[in-house]
């Protein structure tokens, strides 16, 4: 009788455990593609309909279904976007250049100085740049008007909101930056010590995406408020969906899909770690480089809300905001196709049972 009892009781547990981590996200893969060299940098128009790649000297544009519209070479290419109707895309090297699909030359800045980094505005009228002089430029494409200010150190990661009113930045030293369009910093926080490597922002500037060398998540409210941090393997890259309720973190060896709240949705495994990423829109299209490869991903999620409401943050200029909050260590695994959300509920479950086996086996 304890035998049957006991068979039950697990066969309980098990079906607990799975019920609580049933799968809600799916991910299938568009394309592949080899250029043959490490990939730099990657970037998606807004409806997922065009993704580009550079390598260190090299351009290529892909329609969504992975066939090539362009590849054309080009001189120390260090990073790239591309507008939101996927027609023109930036490319930054010792200055900036902007090109069509069919990489002829629309706009271009030269440049003493390398860029290492680069943002298209989404009227396509001003372009940014982060230049390893310490100092953010935006360019007026019709009437070339520069305008420049100081930030402290290399920027080594720029994006521009989708409503063009603010840029974000991250630096080499770890600190991460806002700036209104007219480049007026309205604040400066400091996340670590080490190169905050991707940021992304949602389209009204009410959320910025960040990670760190540190092996850190951070998002920040438009005021410069720390909402959490969260400890991940090797983030090389991120991005946040235009709503702001899905981020997508390229790490070692994949992608980790969090929600806005920092819990973990659903985790890709590549055979390489992921350096670069970039997300349509709404999340749904995601393009990835993990060394020589370039991957397209797209996903379906069962049902994402954002559930953190910072539309109403005091938007007042704080030059140094002090990091309080505390870090996460959570992290998650699952396979490639069917992405599982790892819930705490069916861990202690788990662990309940387990003791409860043991008392009955020790009578």
């Amino acid at each position: 009788m304890k035998k049957i009892f006991l068979t039950f009781f697990l066969t309980f547990i098990l079906l607990l455990s799975a019920s609580v981590s049933a799968s809600d996200m799916e991910a299938n893969l568009i394309f592949e593609k080899n250029p043959g060299e490490l990939i730099r940098d990657t970037a998606i128009s807004e409806s997922g309909d065009f993704i580009t790649a550079i390598t260190s000297d090299t351009v290529y544009v892909y329609d969504s279904s992975g066939n090539l519209i362009t590849e054309k070479k080009s001189g120390n290419l260090k990073s790239l976007d591309i507008s939101l109707d996927g027609e023109k895309i930036l490319l930054a090297s010792f200055g900036l250049t902007l090109i069509d699909q069919n990489a002829d030359i629309l706009w271009n800045d030269k440049s003493k100085y390398m860029a290492l980094s680069a943002g298209l505005s989404g009227d396509q009228k001003y372009a940014y740049a982060g230049m390893d002089d310490e100092k953010i430029y935006s360019y007026s494409i019709e009437s070339d008007k520069t305008l420049s200010a100081e930030t402290d150190e290399d920027m080594m990661s720029l994006e521009i909101s989708g409503d063009g009113n603010y840029i974000a930045g991250g630096t080499k030293e770890g600190n991460i930056l806002l700036f209104d369009s007219g480049l007026n910093r309205k604040w400066k926080y400091k996340a670590t010590f080490k190169p905050v490597t991707g940021i992304s922002v949602t389209n009204n500037g009410n959320m910025i995406a960040a990670c760190s060398s540190d092996n850190t998540v951070y998002l920040l409210s438009r005021a410069g408020r720390l909402l959490w941090s969260k400890n991940v393997d090797s983030p090389k890259d991120i991005a946040i969906s235009s709503a702001g309720e899905k981020i997508t973190v390229a790490v070692n060896p994949g992608l980790l899909f969090l929600d806005n709240k920092g819990e973990i949705k659903g985790h890709i495994e590549l055979n390489k770690p992921a350096t670069s990423i970039a997300a349509d829109k709404n999340s749904e299209i995601i393009a990835v480089s993990a060394e020589n490869k370039l991957y397209c991903y797209s996903l379906t999620d069962s049902d994402t809300k954002s559930d953190i409401d910072t539309n109403n943050e005091n938007d007042k200029n704080a030059d140094d905001i002090t990091k309080t909050d505390s870090k996460s260590s959570e992290s998650g695994h699952t396979n490639n196709t069917n992405l599982k959300n790892q819930s705490a509920p069916a861990g202690l479950f788990s662990l309940f049972g387990a003791l409860f086996l043991i008392m009955i086996f020790r009578k």
